[in-house]
């Protein structure tokens, strides 16, 4: 039954967003691991650039109940990047806006913005963002 749902839901998936849908072998495996080098393979990899994609992808996921792991850059030593459910990575490192307010002592970073360029931007404005080099 998990599996049916499964194809089914890919199947409109590739439908609507062929074009940023991948399923073959090499970004499925890419996909699967992050720094920790555990590896579970999700059954597709998607690329949304806008959020209108963005949400057509939630929408059905959730309509079918596929599993969904965000990524980022996949940087992360946690496992936090690995889709330990399988079902689809969304893979968003093309997503790299980063804005600063001093004002409000925010910065609002964007997934695919690495924390090397958060700090670099952050001592720009004078300001020192922690983590690092820790994360770099």
């Amino acid at each position: 039954m998990l599996k049916e749902r499964s194809n089914l839901a890919l199947s409109i998936l590739l439908r609507k967003l062929s074009r940023i849908v991948f399923i073959d072998t090499v970004s499925c495996f890419k996909a699967s691991i992050d720094n920790s080098r555990i590896s579970f393979l999700p059954e597709a990899v998607i690329r949304p650039n806008k959020k209108n994609e963005l949400k057509i992808i939630l929408d059905i996921a959730n309509k079918y109940k596929i599993p969904i792991t965000t990524r980022g850059s996949g940087t992360a030593a946690t496992g936090s990047a690995t889709p330990i459910k399988g079902g689809w990575v969304v893979d968003l490192s093309s997503w790299k806006k980063l804005k600063i307010d001093t004002i409000a002592g925010i910065a609002y970073a964007q997934p695919g913005v690495i924390t090397q360029k958060l700090h670099k931007e952050a001592e720009k404005k004078g300001w020192f963002y922690p983590p690092d080099p820790s994360s770099s």
